[in-house]
């Protein structure tokens, strides 16, 4: 689809990927309903693209919150007039084994990572299939493919985040809704310098405003898969094909970080 005048609310909005893409879309031409927990950060977001997007505006919003994401979209609809595109990225993460985290951690990782991204497209939806037209963007990570040790959680949300966004797809396609899945890699953002991911090797990190582009050729082509860098597509499909030689694969890469009985 045309981003050129659509409205087009992003969650995450206050940084990394979700900033970035928010950033592009402006350029684009599109108006920004700016969605985040942090009000000062979305201020930010929002005067970085205001020469692009005067008319954006933003909306403090918990997604992990129910009612909090349906008071935010009536807040965006009656701002904007309707929804025409969805990017649903906010989310968290931690890099611990699962023995050394808290239940709240966990709770905290699957009521923004899944329940979020499931909050905002059934607040979206209904007005989309009426509209019949809209485009949904649903950000997992190339773990949602592969997952690497010392992430379990996260790695669950996001395979969520597949199983959700393909399965809506079949629902919302005869109402002229379009599906993207996005697959970040290692990508530039505030997202890995908490100190727990110090001891995680990661390759060179792509820059955050490469990712936003791509989100957003996406969805003008109308892509179901956004992979960046699209070289981690290779591996997706050698798992698909030989699953056995993927793992062994990740225990070597991962062996110097993994927990050892007595250690």
């Amino acid at each position: 689809m045309n981003v050129r005048g659509a409205i087009c609310l992003v969650t995450g909005a206050s940084s990394g990927i979700g900033r970035a893409t928010a950033v592009e879309l402006a350029k684009a031409g599109a108006t920004l309903a700016l969605v985040s927990r942090k009000r000062a950060a979305l201020d930010e977001t929002l005067s970085m693209l205001k020469q692009h997007a005067p008319s954006s505006t933003v909306h403090p919003c918990d997604v992990s919150d129910a009612g909090a994401v349906e008071a935010m979209t009536r807040s965006v609809l009656d701002a904007h007039g309707r929804v025409d595109v969805l990017v649903a990225n906010a989310g968290t993460g931690h890099y611990r084994p699962l023995v050394e985290m808290t239940t709240d951690e966990i709770r905290d990782m699957v009521t923004t990572n899944v329940l979020g991204q499931m909050y905002c497209a059934h607040a979206v939806l209904p007005h989309m299939m009426k509209r019949g037209s809209g485009h949904l963007v649903f950000l997992s990570s190339t773990n949602g493919r592969i997952p690497p040790p010392l992430q379990s959680v996260y790695n669950a949300t996001k395979f969520a985040a597949v199983g959700f966004g393909e399965t809506l797809l079949y629902e919302v396609e005869p109402f002229g809704i379009g599906v993207t899945i996005v697959y970040p890699g290692a990508i530039d953002t505030a997202f890995f310098e908490p100190a727990e991911f110090t001891s995680m090797r990661t390759p060179k990190k792509v820059p955050a405003d490469r990712m936003g582009k791509a989100i957003v050729r996406g969805i003008q082509r109308g892509s179901y898969d956004v992979t960046l860098p699209r070289s981690l597509r290779i591996p997706a499909v050698i798992r698909a094909i030989a699953p056995p030689l993927i793992r062994r694969g990740i225990r070597r890469y991962a062996a110097g970080s993994l927990p050892r009985p007595g250690a």
